[in-house]
């Protein structure tokens, strides 16, 4: 009995055609009717627009990305049986001038009813819930580090102000945002809506400026039930000398520990030259019970010279897995607090099988400054991690070691499946 394509049922072609390169699923699409539908699922089910805009407004009218957004909108609306199977749209921008030249977004988000997941870099100015035609969008990502420049319009809008138009969005669950800075004018945007009543549970801060913990705490504030947080602090080489240690560990914890009773997933990480004020401390995480994946610079938790200070005493119960960072700041020379860092790590793997039964894996980040390039930047000797991971595997536990600048270069920045919004996922080259 010989098997036809008309007897296959449309999943089983779905899951044959998963399989093929974004150029053969177009090449499908054209020389068969009866995969044509199949193939046009997959093509459309994810769209990933890049476009690099010129830098001179004289340029603009023979660059032919500024139809782009047209185009697409004219195919959706033309075939509107495509409509529905895009649940997944990137859109990134290079070297634009004005803002305005992205009025196309609307049309295009009006015409996607079943839009899950959204990436916009960087978002438009006027953007907000009212441009999607999806009620249903689950994740969101704004980059406002990638080229935004208002070039003297009064009416571009804060970052801060787009993402309170958004963070109470119904369905909203995963919440990135990239390139913003805190500031405490928006305060009152935030502390208008009622506390505790965003449905946002993964909110993700990277590469953010900590001049000022601003308006983060009324943020935290306006979320019901965070299980996941992160806080990746960027400062400049540059703006690094003295004036940018605004954010207070102390305050800080607070503002996290607001969500003590839901954090499953807490990463707080510091760029080569960003630095925290050393007046306070984050706070302990005793009672951070649900926690089970952490990374941390080790001076939130205790005073690092402070021979009395202990890691095992701040550290959630039931941790899985610890990344610590210790960062090299303008360290030339042999790390003054070596002996206490590695006697609270050998603390930490004796009191694992009493206190931390759930402990499976710990990381050592010392991160060195990137503009030392190799002179004197990395840590040693390496002998002491070497024997760190003979006693951390003594008692079951798994013990890396790396020396990188930047955080998402670590085992907890650099997984794919946190970090959602990697442009690999969505490019096809072939």
């Amino acid at each position: 009995m010989s098997l036809t394509l008309s007897a296959l049922s449309n999943d089983i072609l779905l899951d044959i055609l998963s399989h093929l390169s974004r150029k053969d699923l177009y090449n499908v699409a054209l020389v068969s009717n009866r995969l044509s539908g199949p193939a046009h699922r997959l093509l459309y089910q994810s769209i990933n627009l890049k476009l690099l805009f010129p830098t001179r407004a004289s340029d603009a009218t023979n660059d032919n990305n500024l139809h782009v957004f047209a185009q697409l909108v004219d195919t959706l609306t033309r075939n509107r049986h495509l409509q529905p199977y895009v649940s997944r749209l990137y859109v990134k921008v290079w070297m634009h001038l004005r803002q305005h030249r992205f009025g196309d977004h609307a049309n295009l988000l009006g015409v996607l009813p079943n839009l899950q997941t959204l990436s916009l870099q960087p978002p438009p100015n006027n953007f907000q819930l009212s441009m999607l035609a999806s009620p249903g969008i689950q994740t969101l990502h704004l980059d406002f580090s990638n080229g935004r420049d208002h070039n003297g319009d009064e009416q571009s809008s804060d970052p801060l102000e787009i993402i309170e138009r958004v963070l109470w969005a119904t369905h909203l669950r995963r919440f990135l945002i990239e390139g913003i800075t805190f500031t405490s004018a928006f305060r009152k945007i935030f502390q208008a809506h009622q506390s505790r009543s965003s449905p946002v549970t993964d909110l993700q801060f990277r590469t953010c400026s900590q001049q000022e913990i601003g308006c983060l705490p009324d943020v935290l504030a306006s979320i019901k039930a965070l299980e996941r947080f992160t806080f990746e602090m960027l400062t400049p080489w540059e703006t690094s000398h003295g004036y940018a240690k605004g954010m207070e560990p102390f305050t800080f914890g607070q503002a996290v520990g607001l969500h003590a009773e839901s954090l499953a997933h807490l990463e707080i990480a510091s760029s080569d030259a960003a630095e925290f004020l050393r007046t306070s401390l984050f706070g302990a995480l005793t009672g951070f019970l649900k926690l089970k994946k952490l990374a941390i610079l080790d001076e939130l938790l205790y005073n690092v010279s402070d021979e009395a200070s202990s890691l095992v005493d701040v550290l959630p119960p039931n941790l899985e897995e610890l990344q610590l960072q210790f960062a090299m700041l303008r360290m030339h020379r042999e790390d003054p607090n070596r002996s206490l860092r590695l006697s609270r790590l050998r603390q930490l793997a004796a009191a694992k099988e009493k206190r931390f039964l759930a402990l499976k894996r710990v990381i050592v980040w010392f991160q060195p400054c990137e503009c030392w390039s190799n002179d004197g930047s990395c840590y040693g000797p390496l002998s002491d991690m070497d024997n760190l991971r003979v006693v951390f595997k003594k008692v079951g536990v798994k013990f890396e070691f790396l020396s990188e600048p930047y955080f998402m270069d670590t085992p907890f920045g650099g997984e794919e499946s946190d970090r959602l919004f990697s442009w690999s996922e969505g490019e096809d080259d072939e």
